[in-house]
């Protein structure tokens, strides 16, 4: 659609930091909450502190019909449906007051974990709309930890693929119509619950890539 296209991308070699390369604008609770450990991005979780949100956004400038994808590692279980991670696009405001639509790994209450396809409408990473979700783990599991993430959006076409070596894992795993969110920027969302054992679950994530088209 286009003949050149705007590009990010991080692999997150770089040393252990609180804070991302160059590329990146975060809003977080605190300093301290989106982290670079053992070359890869993830937000820290601390037992008993209350509920955490954090955004990454890619400073570049980019076209309304745009991707972004990540490889997620960590784990991904857990009792809490309030414990998240996950790449978006179209992507504007503040962790309170969050625009865009995004792809999420979610853990579920007693359940298996499962990929959200939401849309966020200056609301708290906490509220959002659901548009679609597929299971992660068991039968028929579309999605897994070692897997990249991505989501698209062209015009008001939202989908969510998983790129695997896993034939079934392969392929588009969501997708939703929606015009309410035209423009915007890609990049990583974290939330933690307010559970005291919230440090039993990470979402680090690895190789991001975003670009439009």
């Amino acid at each position: 659609k286009k003949a050149t296209f705007v590009v990010g991308s991080d692999a997150f070699t770089a040393s252990d930091s609180n804070t991302l390369p160059s590329g990146w604008t975060e809003d977080e609770d605190a300093a301290t909450n989106i982290q670079i450990l053992t070359n890869r991005a993830r937000m820290l979780l601390v037992a008993g502190g209350g509920a955490t949100n954090a955004l990454a956004f890619r400073t570049e400038t980019y076209g309304a019909n745009q991707l972004a994808r990540a490889t997620l590692f960590g784990s991904v279980g857990g009792s809490t449906t309030g414990t998240l991670g996950g790449a978006f696009v179209r992507g504007s405001g503040t962790r309170s007051s969050f625009t865009g639509y995004a792809a999420i790994a979610r853990g579920t209450n007693g359940g298996a974990p499962v990929i959200e396809l939401s849309e966020y409408n200056a609301e708290a990473l906490s509220a959002g709309t659901l548009l679609a979700t597929a299971t992660m783990a068991g039968t028929g599991a579309r999605f897994a930890e070692g897997d990249e993430l991505e989501i698209r959006a062209d015009g008001t076409s939202i989908e969510v693929y998983s790129i695997s070596a896993v034939p079934s894992r392969n392929g588009l795993i969501l997708s939703a119509t929606d015009s309410t969110i035209a423009s915007g920027t890609p990049g990583l969302v974290f939330r933690s619950s307010a559970n005291g054992d919230v440090y039993s679950y990470t979402f680090d994530w690895d190789n991001f890539y975003a670009r439009d088209f």
